[in-house]
């Protein structure tokens, strides 16, 4: 995941310490190497209670900080549409993940379809999980187009 995407996922308040640790682990991997970052990266679990404040820091030294509510919704929730149009995760999980954006976004308009189609699997309507699934797919590619504008 780019810092980019962690950024909006934290600023969302989606992400465990835990995962900010593996984050910061990866984007050293890719050749991000600040003292931030390799401080966050080396965190031992006894440690944990700093990585917040490190992964702050690390999105500071990006340029990736002051993202709003509605910027950060768009940039995880493309994330996650990529990833259905991808095909590495099914449209219900995925669809799952982005109504948790939707939510932690205090509703961000661009993620509003495939967050009430995520609503849907559970009704008991005449429509099939399939049918939901194809939906969701579509709002996906729609949701990608529309991010790369």
């Amino acid at each position: 995941m780019e810092l980019k995407t962690a950024a909006a996922f934290y600023t969302l308040g989606l992400l465990t310490s835990e995962e900010l640790v593996e984050i910061g682990t990866e984007a050293l991997g890719h050749g991000v190497d600040t003292p931030a970052i390799r401080t966050l990266a080396g965190l031992a679990d006894s440690e944990i209670s700093e990585a917040r404040l490190l992964f702050e820091q690390v999105v500071r030294d990006s340029g990736e900080d002051g993202l709003v509510l509605e910027q950060a919704a768009l940039i995880a929730g493309s994330f996650v549409a990529r990833r259905i149009v991808a095909r590495e995760v099914s449209p219900r999980s995925g669809a799952k993940e982005i109504e948790a954006i939707y939510s932690a976004s205090n509703y961000a308009t661009e993620l509003g379809s495939i967050g009430l189609l995520y609503d849907e699997y559970a009704w008991d309507e005449p429509r099939s999980s399939e049918e939901i699934d194809r939906d969701v797919l579509k709002e996906a590619q729609l949701l990608v187009e529309r991010s790369r504008i």
